[in-house]
């Protein structure tokens, strides 16, 4: 054990330096915007997120290759870009004019809605190289689930940690594999991964409820009676 123990130490020694030499800082902020925030990045470097201008107005963004595009869903009061694929499709949620939020991807120029079937809310926050999409859905009883949407066979699974009281998938890779955060009986927030064939659940280190909405300007993650549309106040934001 010894041995293994002093190789580890070696590597770790040689790599850190080796990788902190090999990575650099890019400052991210979309032209002329109050604030900024990446929310998804893919393979080829591009990344997503939404912007705040000066008056208030909430869209989202994708900077590809330097130059910055803004996405808004055509009639939403307000857009995020949460998530992004190899080849260059969006995913994300939008408010309506009655606050009510819906998923969306944009793929090839074209908005398509997302919408959990017979849900309240549905926000879509993962796209992967099948174009499976991975995300939330809030029920007519204000229960959080997670779900996959099959593109393919436009087949929605929902996802419910067993002990759950309301789950929320936010994750998700090319293996299908799904990461998120559920809440029990009690009231404490656990992190969960899904995965493998049988679709095996592991419980990650728990952690209260507050920690997880830590720096966050919104209630992001939580049945619609916990959260509304997000509006900002720039002297709030700052204290951020």
């Amino acid at each position: 054990m010894k041995w293994i123990r002093k190789a580890v130490l070696f590597w770790l020694s040689v790599s850190l330096p080796l990788f902190a030499a090999g990575f650099r800082y890019v400052k991210i902020d979309y032209p002329g915007a109050f604030w900024t925030r990446p929310m998804g990045l893919n393979p080829q470097g591009d990344v997503v997120g939404l912007w705040v201008s000066n008056s208030g107005a909430i869209n989202g963004f994708l900077r590809h290759e330097g130059k910055f595009q803004s996405i808004v869903f055509p009639g939403a009061s307000a857009t995020f870009t949460r998530g992004i694929n190899p080849a260059g499709e969006m995913v994300g949620v939008y408010y309506d004019s009655n606050s009510n939020t819906h998923g969306y991807l944009l793929s090839h120029g074209r908005f398509t809605q997302i919408d959990f079937p017979g849900a309240a809310d549905t926000d879509a926050f993962e796209i992967n190289s099948a174009g499976q999409i991975g995300g939330s859905y809030t029920d007519s009883a204000q229960v959080l689930h997670g779900f996959l949407l099959n593109r393919t066979t436009g087949a929605f699974k929902t996802i419910d940690v067993p002990e759950a009281i309301s789950t929320n998938a936010y994750g998700l890779n090319d293996l299908g594999e799904m990461v998120g955060l559920y809440f029990d009986a009690v009231g404490n927030g656990h992190g969960f991964l899904l995965f493998g064939r049988q679709r095996g659940w592991t419980r990650l280190p728990s952690h209260r409820r507050d920690l997880y909405h830590a720096g966050l300007p919104w209630g992001h993650g939580y049945p619609r009676h916990r959260y509304q549309q997000p509006s900002f106040d720039r002297g709030s934001l700052r204290g951020q």
